[in-house]
């Protein structure tokens, strides 16, 4: 997080009492100098208004000998012996700032331009007494890397780029403990697609409760659990999706919630899914280490027990025989509650 470093200065206002080397110093360019600092440009009754400002330094040498240096310090334009906009420079002469500027309390401080450091531009934008806030774009090794609006230093919302000034994600942050992180709405752009998700530090969020999107008017359902030797251990439960029967294997263990691929083709075709309600794909790892990558999408109309729940992110499974496994996703992230029972599962709305 980049703050005010370097661009709280305290000011000393230019007076201009010395010797005119060369031209009119009154109303026209010349060159003035003074103990301490040389003046190259446009005087206006006796004000220097533009031009350059050089620091002048003397340094013994010798008995009575002295070496003088100059170097630039400003270049643009001054008003009450101030510059107002123009460049800034180090003592090496390096740019360190080519804007506008504001003054207050003896302070001269960044307003509007060019920040730079080690000859690379690291920000462009808008100040607030001598920190980043309002609308900028920040820069990394000459690269940008943020573009959006800063408050109080902190980047809180715009668009992420990567090393190749690609854009990434346009949304909302939040800094926490000194570190930035998505945190709010959000577009994530990857392998050519566009996703629009909600953040929560950083993680997306995929399924989380919210009363409204459980329709039905009991406190509580019971759904009945089915046995089956066929599947050792695990029950079976029987869920309802815009009207499609389908019988999943009830996982306690298990973190999603699968659709089968003809499922989705379905509810495409009948317009109740489309390329808005998809996220981002996850890399699902079975019991035997084995990596697969699963789409995922948002559904609704889903009818388990006494219930209908909407706005659900789903698995769609890669083939239409894969296992489809009721997990933490759908029964405990969306539900207030749940309570397992011998042979039955109960949600709370």
């Amino acid at each position: 997080m980049i703050r005010s470093l370097f661009i709280i200065i305290l000011f000393s206002p230019i007076v201009l009492y010395g010797q005119c080397l060369e031209g009119d110093c009154e109303n026209d360019k010349g060159i003035k100098q003074t103990e301490t600092r040389k003046y190259v440009g446009k005087f206006s009754n006796g004000q220097f208004i533009s031009g350059e400002v050089y620091l002048v330094e003397y340094n013994e040498i010798g008995e009575n000998l002295y070496s003088k240096k100059e170097r630039l310090e400003y270049k643009g334009e001054f008003e009450n012996g101030r510059i107002i906009i123009g460049k800034s420079y180090d003592e090496n002469e390096e740019l360190i700032f080519d804007g506008e500027y504001s003054y207050s309390d003896g302070y001269r401080y960044f307003s509007q331009g060019k920040w730079y450091v080690d000859k690379q531009i690291i920000y462009d934008g808008d100040f607030l007494n001598g920190t980043l806030h309002g609308k900028g774009v920040m820069f990394n090794n000459g690269i940008k890397s943020l573009e959006g609006k800063f408050l109080n230093g902190e980047f809180i919302e715009g668009k992420t780029f990567d090393e190749n000034e690609k854009l990434i994600y346009d949304g909302q942050y939040k800094n926490i403990d000194n570190s930035r992180y998505r945190n709010g709405l959000g577009i994530l752009y990857e392998d050519g697609e566009e996703y629009k998700i909600k953040y929560n530090k950083g993680v997306i969020v995929a399924n989380e409760y919210l009363s409204d999107d459980i329709v039905g008017v009991d406190e509580f359902t019971e759904i009945n659990l089915i046995s089956s030797a066929d599947y050792g251990s695990n029950e079976l439960i029987n869920i309802f999706i815009n009207g499609n029967k389908l019988t999943y294997t009830f996982d306690t263990g298990a973190e999603g919630f699968d659709i089968p691929p003809s499922l989705e083709k379905k509810l495409i075709e009948k317009g109740l899914i489309d390329k808005s309600d998809y996220y981002p794909p996850i890399i699902s790892v079975d019991a035997n280490n084995n990596k697969k990558k699963l789409r995922r999408v948002k559904i609704s109309n889903i009818k388990i027990g006494d219930y209908v729940v909407n706005n659900v992110v789903a698995t769609i499974n890669n083939r239409d025989d894969d296992p489809l496994l009721l997990g933490r996703d759908l029964f405990q992230r969306k539900f207030r509650d749940y309570t397992l029972k011998p042979g039955s599962l109960i949600l709370y709305k």
